[in-house]
């Protein structure tokens, strides 16, 4: 690997090469077009915002069903964009009123989640865990409301696993 790196380069050195005797390149004056360079994969970029919904000590979850990543594994409330949605607190309250009919939440904690790639997609976002006085009624995302014991029991995917370690405990603390 080093050899191909640091000789075979795209200005090779063939001429001081000690292989240049049995490779095929040099002898059928091919080097232009050896080795044939795969193509890189396009990743497609996500940003996933993961809203943790609160009230009476249970959070919103729901199951993915349609054929993408993670399907039928768990999570929370999403928003997906295709671009960094840069969350603050009153873009996020501003976001709840308009799409969710959701005013006065009591607490509102953003979290940047760390970055997943995945094969084809690089996945980027934020965990919102917002408290909530009232249980709102969701018309697009069909879900339950869990304990933190029962969210312990089902699957989720590795990128809310990371949030989930790392945090579960501290926002019980909010």
């Amino acid at each position: 690997m080093d050899f191909g790196a640091t000789v075979c380069k795209p200005l090779p050195l063939c001429n001081i090469c000690p292989l240049n005797k049995t490779c095929v390149a040099f002898n059928q004056n091919k080097i232009d077009l050896l080795p044939v360079k795969q193509k890189s994969i396009i990743k497609k970029e996500r940003w996933f915002s993961y809203f943790i919904f609160s009230f009476n000590n249970k959070k919103f979850v729901r199951q993915r069903i349609a054929k993408d990543i993670w399907q039928n594994l768990h999570e929370f409330y999403l928003e997906e964009t295709n671009t960094n949605p840069e969350w603050s607190a009153g873009k996020i309250k501003s976001w709840l009123k308009k799409s969710l009919n959701i005013n006065n939440p009591t607490n509102i904690n953003i979290i940047v989640a760390k970055k997943q790639v995945l094969t084809h997609q690089i996945i980027q976002g934020y965990f919102i865990y917002v408290e909530l006085t009232s249980k709102p009624e969701f018309k697009t995302a069909a879900g339950f409301w869990l304990s933190d014991a029962e969210i312990n029991s089902i699957a989720f995917p590795q990128f809310i696993n990371q949030f989930n370690s790392k945090t579960t405990i501290q926002l019980q603390v909010l």
